[in-house]
């Protein structure tokens, strides 16, 4: 058993997967994994094209709207905790079914490259916030040492206003450092 832990297993999320498992072919499961894989991180799938795509694969459009907003909290999860294939198919295995979760590890493992690559550098006119970060030093008269504060500034895309966000030292260092982590887990699985 995998110690991953990528999500808490709720009541209305068991429906769900317990439905995809048992009321879900494995193909239809695979092709939708397949068409989520392909669009991520782009969540939302038109009401037409949700029917469209129900009635290629001949199932019902509430099952595979259920589907595939399940399938998107799948990728999310894997994306967030940069999980390698193996271990998204032994997680979710128990809750899916052996079929289930081979499908869903599979389209993982043909899009995470893509699907994080498109997390870290997201396409321009989908990128909402532009930021930039600078360090400064600041010294107070009375002071003998100098502090480091960093001041991270977000604006959202098509408005002027300039947020800033400032760091001290101590906060400074651990936002770096868990950056850096961040990075090391998206290398390592990209």
């Amino acid at each position: 058993q995998s110690n991953l832990r990528m999500f808490e297993v709720t009541a209305p999320l068991q429906d769900v997967l317990s439905f995809i498992q048992t009321s879900l072919p494995v193909e239809v499961f695979r092709r939708l994994c397949s068409k989520v894989g392909a669009a991520y991180p782009a969540q939302g799938v038109s009401r037409s094209d949700v029917t469209t795509l129900s009635h290629n694969l001949e199932c019902e459009v509430a099952q595979c709207q259920r589907a595939l907003d399940t399938i998107y909290f799948l990728f999310s999860r894997a994306a967030y905790h940069t999980t390698k294939p193996s271990a998204v198919r032994t997680f979710l295995a128990p809750l899916l079914g052996a079929a289930h979760s081979e499908a869903i590890a599979a389209a993982w493992e043909a899009s995470a490259a893509d699907i994080i690559g498109r997390l870290k550098h997201p396409g321009g006119g989908d990128q909402r916030f532009v930021w930039s970060s600078s360090v400064t030093m600041s010294r107070d008269s009375c002071a003998r040492t100098a502090e480091m504060e960093a001041t991270l500034q977000v604006r959202e895309q098509g408005s002027g206003e300039m947020k800033n966000v400032t760091f001290q030292y101590e906060s400074l260092v651990r936002f770096y450092n868990e950056l850096e982590r961040i990075q090391a887990a998206i290398d390592q699985l990209a």
